[in-house]
């Protein structure tokens, strides 16, 4: 395991890992779309961007950070209780990746509200994450 100097900056390590999965992903994609002309490449990465809010730097630095809170709980180097929100978060990574794929996502409607709430919900547990983190950050001063 990486030594730990700060959560957050295990968490930017995180978000780097799931940003080149990201990248590495959507460029196949991209260059699919090349032969259907500019515009239809254009209107391929502004829609792939609009996923990319929420997506693979979001889930794998849920993973990442579920795991190092279940890991860090369990050698009792932080409250136990912290392993419920790492099982929580490990778990979240997995369930926001399979909502954001799911059916629901691509229902057809004149308000696509399931996009905007799967990317609202993320960002929300992103930011309680984040919140959380800063607060270890300070009591392991």
């Amino acid at each position: 395991m990486v030594p730990i100097k700060s959560y957050k900056g295990l968490l930017l390590v995180a978000i780097t890992a799931g940003l080149g999965f990201r990248i590495s992903e959507d460029s196949p994609y991209i260059l699919s779309d090349l032969p259907d002309g500019f515009s239809y490449t254009i209107l391929g990465i502004l829609g792939r961007s609009i996923g990319a809010i929420s997506s693979h730097w979001l889930y794998t630095s849920f993973l990442a950070m579920g795991l190092v809170l279940i890991w860090r709980s369990r050698q009792k180097l932080i409250h136990q209780k912290y392993r419920l929100i790492g099982i929580f978060y490990a778990c979240g990574a997995f369930a926001s990746h399979f909502a954001w794929n799911s059916p629901l996502r691509t229902l057809e409607s004149d308000l696509p509200w399931v996009s905007g709430l799967l990317i609202s919900l993320n960002l929300f547990f992103f930011i309680s994450l984040y919140q959380l983190l800063s607060k270890l950050d300070k009591e392991n001063k």
